[in-house]
């Protein structure tokens, strides 16, 4: 017996750049997902949204959850902000420090409202996030009270070699490569590799992979290209496979998220673009 699909997306917007993704979705609740990001959501309206995860339910203001952690958001009736960082993004330490160890951490309603505005700003504006502002903005609203860490002494620096291993990454017209082949580019062998990848990155080095390669088709999802040939000439194997990697990393299959995409029209833009800061 084939299992009930228990999702749906009426709207959504993808804003990408460099090495960060903006979600902009309306009426929402996803599959069970996990991804390689740390995500950062928060309600367009201030209002509170449901996430579940395996330790259970909350309604909340906005969160901050933890890369590969496995999820469910519920944003029913409302528009909400996701906000991706990939962990190969040089301030992606920065929200790491914020969640410390903790798998999820919940934001105060002032701090939902005010990081809310900022990305709305960032849309009416038509600039990308800043990683720095929105950890500034954490900071400044005291959420140290709650278990944020105080980031003012770190002095964490990126692997040169793991960033010329995602560079490579990013530069391949399809993100389809060995480890192995990696591995020889940077003069290591393949086990050293594999285990610097995930020290360095929270991932492991197929996980991101396929997270890349799942972007660059996502990229295209509006082309005249059918999900097939979209599937084929992004590296997929076939389109069953691109489908089951949607839902896994994002709680949606590809075809949910064109038709989404499709659906998202300019009234959710004039409404982001007349909306009072």
């Amino acid at each position: 017996m084939r299992r009930k699909i228990d999702r749906h997306l009426e709207a959504v917007r993808l804003y990408e750049y460099h090495k960060q993704y903006l979600v902009l979705s309306h009426n929402m609740k996803t599959e069970w997902h996990r991804h390689p990001c740390i995500q950062l959501s928060v309600s367009y309206d201030y209002s509170q949204m449901k996430i579940d995860t395996e330790h259970g339910s909350q309604q909340v203001y906005g969160f901050i959850i933890a890369s590969n952690i496995k999820h469910k958001l519920h944003s029913e009736n409302k528009s909400c902000f996701n906000f991706l960082i990939d962990p190969a993004h040089p301030l992606y330490h920065l929200l790491l420090h914020q969640i410390k160890n903790a798998d999820i951490i919940y934001l105060k309603p002032d701090s939902a409202r005010l990081i809310a505005d900022y990305f709305i700003h960032c849309l009416q504006s038509d600039v990308p996030p800043d990683i720095l502002v929105l950890s500034n903005c954490l900071n400044d609203i005291g959420l140290n009270d709650i278990g944020l860490n105080d980031i003012d002494d770190c002095h964490c620096s990126q692997d040169t070699r793991i960033i010329k291993a995602t560079t490579l990454i990013t530069e391949l017209p399809v993100k389809s490569i060995s480890s192995s082949k990696i591995s020889g580019h940077l003069f290591l062998s393949e086990s050293r590799f594999l285990h610097l990848f995930r020290q360095e990155m929270g991932t492991n080095f197929r996980g991101y992979l396929l997270w890349k390669r799942f972007h660059h088709a996502l990229e295209k999802i509006n082309s005249p290209d059918s999900l097939t040939l979209l599937a084929s000439h992004s590296g997929f194997s076939d389109s069953a496979h691109f489908s089951r990697t949607g839902v896994m990393l994002y709680g949606f299959s590809p075809s949910e998220l064109k038709n989404a995409s499709i659906a998202f029209s300019d009234i959710c833009l004039r409404k982001v673009s007349s909306k009072k800061r």
